[in-house]
């Protein structure tokens, strides 16, 4: 896919990606983000309901902060794995592993506040695999869990992969491109074997700059020898 628009939203990259009568957006950002977003809308000539779905990769406020806005501005149907759509609807984030002890049980809550999103339900709701053809796109969505379990990722038919946080670029791990956190590490490199195996050839991150596919290919070949 030659129209790819990554906008940078706080922390967390997004992407608009052109589709034959319109756009499908990847993310949407942290919240108080919406006039930003729609000033790079503007930067590019784009009027807001040229976005026709809004691909959740996953369920954490940096990433869909301000997604009932701009789902409302856009009239854009939002798309999620199944597992997300409750957080969605709740306005919470996603579990991701944190030992339960008093004083991390004291920390989840005070995120939980801070972290909270406007409530909104999902239009379209995938499971292990969906393929996707609205509007003329060629994408495939695929469960990738690991840094939740309600992580997908978004591939296209070029071999450009939308990985949210399945894999990461910073602050820490930053050679090894794990997340940081997870809801189960274990998941990751059978999430990345995926990616691989679906064709894969330049990976986009929430986090971190875009990357050749073969920098995970050889963390997933390694795993493997290793069970042998």
């Amino acid at each position: 896919m030659d129209n790819i628009i990554k906008i940078r939203l706080g922390y967390t990259n997004t992407y608009l990606l052109r589709v034959s009568d319109g756009y499908v957006l990847i993310d949407v950002g942290s919240k108080r983000k919406t006039k930003k977003f729609l000033r790079i809308l503007d930067d590019y000539n784009i009027s807001p309901d040229k976005i026709k779905y809004i691909i959740v990769t996953h369920a954490h406020f940096d990433h869909v902060g301000c997604l009932a806005e701009i789902k409302e501005i856009t009239g854009a149907k939002v798309v999620a794995h199944k597992n997300a759509a409750k957080y969605l609807k709740q306005g919470k984030n996603a579990y991701v592993g944190l030992k339960i002890n008093w004083f991390n049980s004291i920390i989840r809550k005070i995120l939980e506040r801070i972290q909270a999103f406007k409530p909104i339900s999902p239009d379209i709701v995938v499971d292990e695999i969906y393929f996707f053809d609205e509007y003329g796109t060629d994408l495939k969505l695929i469960y990738t869990p690991g840094h939740t379990l309600c992580s997908i990722s978004v591939i296209d038919e070029d071999g450009n992969a939308f990985v949210g946080d399945t894999a990461m670029g910073f602050p820490i791990r930053l050679f090894s491109r794990s997340p940081r956190i997870a809801a189960d590490f274990k998941l990751v490199i059978p999430s990345w074997k995926r990616i691989v195996d679906e064709g894969a050839k330049t990976v986009y991150m929430a986090h971190g700059r875009p990357f050749n596919i073969s920098k995970i290919r050889r963390k997933v070949e390694k795993k493997k020898r290793k069970k042998k």
